[in-house]
């Protein structure tokens, strides 16, 4: 009799499957994720429309119906540990504005006066990343105050935009120094536990890599996106203001040089479309407001809001996001035509504003180097060229180029067998624009 009813319910389940909703091309994107755990392994999308959730469903041999553990969201962190600043602006903690040494002393001259906006939309100078983000010996405290003391800037503060790590380390310091508590029960306090995200946390990673090691599900994920959906609030209570979503939503760099950025596309090259914890995807033709917005992981979990379609979804992959991102874009595209809006407005790497790019670097071949490696870009007129290699403490190792040059394809040699394995920057500067890579050296 037991057997019986088991088989039932497993049979139960099976017929239930996932909360999928029946709209235009539903299934073909049941068809694409569904083959493409061949190479991603399993995954999973919710997406919520008007505040209720009309799709969700996994891939990849799961019982229909049951859902994936939690999973490393990577970068999609930095959009929680921003809502967690805002959080403390809005009850008066903090400005955006102020400058950091008023927060934390230990940063001087020059650094100190980066401000908290800065952190936030990375244009504090500080560069991309540091080894202290990976040391789990570190506490939080330690591995800023090394930061404040060893690490140099590699920009003045608010003239570039340089995406990575290092500033929203500093940035959650000021948020556990203000508030006087540390920032995994802060973030919970402040975030996880009012949008009902049980199973988010700070607290898997081994290393305090606040804009890297947060752990979250779709499910958990899309209900903090419908809380900014809706204005900052979250079942009827507030989480956030609507100014602090407004302002998190806003463009914050300009049209400033882009010192690094892991895309490659025109407007990250140039700056002009991040928030503060988010890149600006789709911006209205009329006054370049968002009408889009995403935080994408390097392990493929992607959240994202369309403001128009007053939509938001979350892929869930744990995969280097390579092997994801054709099926992201392939029915990320199938979602967009099947919910039709009348926002008139454009994909941000086509922005007409920007000029065309003076110059264009490609990755370091071969990389990892070992002896040698080489450095090749494209000047599309005559320029002033700069060409320098950092360590990850920002200290200048090597001059490679420093003189004009006449428009052209270059390949400048980089001898390696002088410099210690690890990981370092290359930056070009062509005309006061500035463009920087990573290039790893093994021995």
């Amino acid at each position: 009799m037991k057997k019986i009813v088991s088989g039932i319910i497993l049979l139960t389940l099976l017929l239930k499957g996932d909360a999928a909703a029946q709209f235009p091309g539903s299934q073909k994107i049941d068809s694409i994720l569904s083959s493409a755990t061949r190479i991603t392994g399993p995954s999973e999308l919710i997406i919520v429309k008007d505040g209720k959730v009309i799709y969700k469903k996994n891939y990849g041999g799961l019982i229909p119906g049951s859902y994936r553990d939690k999973v490393r969201t990577a970068s999609s962190s930095k959009w929680l540990t921003a809502a967690t600043l805002l959080a403390l602006v809005d009850e008066g903690l903090i400005s955006l504005d102020d400058a950091i040494g008023k927060y934390l002393p230990n940063f001087k001259g020059d650094k100190a006066s980066i401000t908290v906006r800065q952190l936030l939309s990375h244009t504090s100078g500080l560069p991309p990343y540091s080894v202290y983000l990976k040391d789990a010996s570190l506490s939080l405290a330690q591995s800023v105050d090394s930061i404040a003391s060893r690490v140099n800037l590699v920009a003045e503060p608010g003239t570039e935009f340089s995406y990575g790590g290092v500033s929203y380390q500093v940035a959650a310091r000021i948020a556990e120094v203000t508030s006087g508590k540390d920032w995994e029960s802060l973030f919970n306090e402040k975030i996880a536990l009012p949008c009902e995200m049980h199973s988010t946390d700070f607290g898997n990673q081994r290393a305090k890599n606040i804009a890297d090691g947060a752990y979250s599900t779709a499910d958990d994920f899309s209900k903090f996106l419908s809380m900014l959906l809706n204005k900052g609030k979250y079942n009827g209570k507030k989480v956030l203001s609507t100014a602090m979503v407004k302002e998190m939503l806003s463009d914050q760099t300009g049209s400033l040089p882009s010192g690094y950025t892991p895309y490659r596309f025109k407007s990250a090259k140039q700056s002009g479309f991040y928030g503060l914890g988010i890149w600006l995807d789709r911006i209205l033709v009329s006054d370049s407001s968002a009408t889009e917005v995403s935080s994408q992981g390097a392990k493929g979990f992607t959240p994202w809001i369309n403001l128009c379609k007053n939509l938001a979804g979350v892929y869930s992959f744990e995969v280097e996001l390579s092997k994801a991102k054709p099926y992201i874009d392939e029915t990320k595209a199938i979602i967009d035509f099947a919910f039709p809006d009348n926002c008139v407005d454009m994909q941000t790497e086509k922005n007409p504003k920007q000029d065309e790019p003076l110059f264009s670097l490609e990755q370091n071949f071969p990389n990892p180097a070992v002896q040698s490696t080489n450095i090749s870009f494209k000047l599309e007129q005559d320029a002033e060229v700069s060409l320098k290699l950092f360590d990850p403490l920002g200290n200048e190792t090597m001059t490679l180029l420093n003189r004009k040059m006449q428009a052209g394809d270059y390949t400048i040699p980089v001898d390696a067998s002088k410099l210690n394995a690890g990981i370092y920057f290359y930056r070009l500067v062509v005309n006061g624009r500035a463009e920087t890579k990573k290039l790893t050296i093994r021995k």
